[in-house]
């Protein structure tokens, strides 16, 4: 999968249907973690992420602002392992 560098809705769209498509996510045991520090701050965690005791399996990281320059709103920051499949989206809140 290319990592997109353009600023296109187009190629975010490409983006996110590559990360989510059926053989890449299976739509099962999801989780979604709230921080306790504070409430606007959450990870969900997808079906093919180790668990939270695994450290280190997150090797490249994207933010949606990166991808679309002109977006506005929380922070989402994707998480993906040595393989390229998305694992886990963290969620900044405003």
């Amino acid at each position: 999968m290319g990592w997109p560098r353009t600023g296109s809705r187009r190629t975010a769209r490409r983006f996110l249907r590559l990360c989510l498509s059926p053989n890449r996510l299976r739509m099962s045991k999801m989780k979604l973690t709230i921080s306790s520090d504070d409430s606007s701050v959450g990870y969900l965690r997808l079906p093919q992420h180790p668990g939270r005791d695994k450290k280190g399996v997150v090797k490249r990281t994207v933010e949606l602002a990166d991808i679309i320059g002109s977006y506005q709103g929380p922070d989402l920051i994707f998480d993906f392992d040595e393989n390229d499949t998305l694992i886990g989206i963290e969620i900044l809140g405003d």
